[in-house]
């Protein structure tokens, strides 16, 4: 009997990794052709059933940001709610829930857990009434080496973060993701030797659909 249940399991363990080896990769178009290898990197991860990867891309609403450049580099941007579970804020009469949102950046096919300016944050959706199909985002973390703020609202994902470079000064950096289009922007301000200096890229990111 206790052979039969062993060779059971493991019967069963085979059956779900033939399953999740079978599952179909997500189409992902590359919106530039000078995204390929980033597109490519994004595909080889998806398909080897990275953990960190398919966490990412589980949370509701998710997008991948390539930016048109032969770098290897590739963003995840997502976020979780708003729901239909809101509780009343007696305070200020709002309706609120906790969600988190996030940018990560993986630079060739790593996830880059050294990039400045990427943030992860935990916060509250707010809206007037549970009817309403207007609310809004806001969270920050002030806690470590990258502070800021992330806000989302129907129209758009802003992220403002700022971290200390390796002059020593501080660089603000901004990524703006217009959610209808996947249209992006990402900024660099820094202050060197009491001179602004500023570094923008845009790219576009496609909408992951399970």
């Amino acid at each position: 009997m206790k052979t039969l249940l062993m060779v059971s399991v493991f019967m069963v363990a085979m059956f779900a990794q033939a399953q999740s080896k079978n599952r179909t990769l997500p189409t992902v178009t590359c919106p530039e052709a000078k995204a390929a290898a980033a597109c490519h990197s994004f595909q080889e991860l998806y398909a080897s059933h990275d953990p960190e990867l398919l966490d990412e891309l589980s949370k509701g609403h998710d997008y991948v940001c390539f930016l048109p450049t032969n770098e290897d580099v590739f963003y995840v941007v997502w976020f979780t709610g708003p729901n239909r579970y809101w509780r009343e804020d007696k305070e200020t009469r709002l309706f609120t829930q906790i969600a988190g949102a996030m940018l990560v950046r993986y630079r060739n096919g790593i996830f880059d857990e050294n990039a400045s300016g990427p943030l992860y944050t935990m916060g509250k959706w707010s809206t007037t009434s549970k009817a309403s199909e207007y609310a809004t985002f806001n969270g920050d973390d002030h806690g470590g080496a990258v502070s800021g703020t992330i806000k989302i609202d129907q129209i758009s994902f802003l992220l403002s973060s700022s971290f200390k470079n390796q002059n020593g000064a501080i660089t603000k950096y901004n990524f703006t993701l217009q959610r209808s289009t996947g249209r992006f922007t990402e900024t660099y301000e820094s202050d060197k030797s009491g001179k602004s200096e500023n570094d923008e890229h845009s790219g576009r990111c496609v909408i992951y659909q399970k």
